[in-house]
């Protein structure tokens, strides 16, 4: 019996958010990332005020902000030490779904940064879906050279799943 994933939307924002079109592209982020066997993630579009109260509460950092990711699976099970994305076998698995976490991206503060990060709004998204699914994964950017390969990596994956 094949597996499918299990990609959960939520738009809870004011703002229009076109799910299918961004569940599309988390399948292509998944298959291009060789992680599309049978995976289960939730994306939750929500509003400023419980994106501030979850930046607050789980990250002690004051304000929104545009995208958090809360990982299932401990950091190292999906990278290695130097950032190279691992086959391991997948041993925590529920109903044969690997459950890699939730991001929760608010669209009303990705608007409110558009003038000043002078991109579209469908393209900012899609970079912070692909940020999201990274941290997810264990990627961070904590120190220059971490943030250089995140930024690289995330880049590729948009040429890749947008092309």
């Amino acid at each position: 019996m094949e597996t499918t994933n299990i990609i959960e939307m939520s738009n809870s924002d004011l703002t229009e958010v076109d799910l299918d079109l961004f569940r599309n592209y988390v399948e292509r982020l998944l298959t291009v990332l060789d992680l599309a066997e049978a995976v289960e993630l939730y994306v939750n579009f929500v509003g400023e005020d419980e994106i501030r109260e979850l930046n607050e509460k789980y990250l002690n950092h004051e304000g929104p902000t545009d995208v958090l990711s809360f990982p299932i699976e401990p950091p190292d099970y999906f990278i290695d030490r130097f950032g190279i994305l691992s086959n391991a076998d997948f041993h925590k698995k529920i109903n044969g779904h690997l459950l890699l976490g939730d991001i929760y991206i608010c669209p009303t503060y990705v608007l409110g940064e558009l003038s000043e990060l002078g991109v579209d709004f469908k393209d900012e998204m899609a970079l912070l879906l692909v940020h999201g699914l990274l941290h997810l994964m264990g990627l961070d950017h904590e120190d220059e050279m971490e943030a250089e390969f995140m930024e690289t990596l995330e880049q590729d994956l948009i040429k890749k799943c947008l092309a």
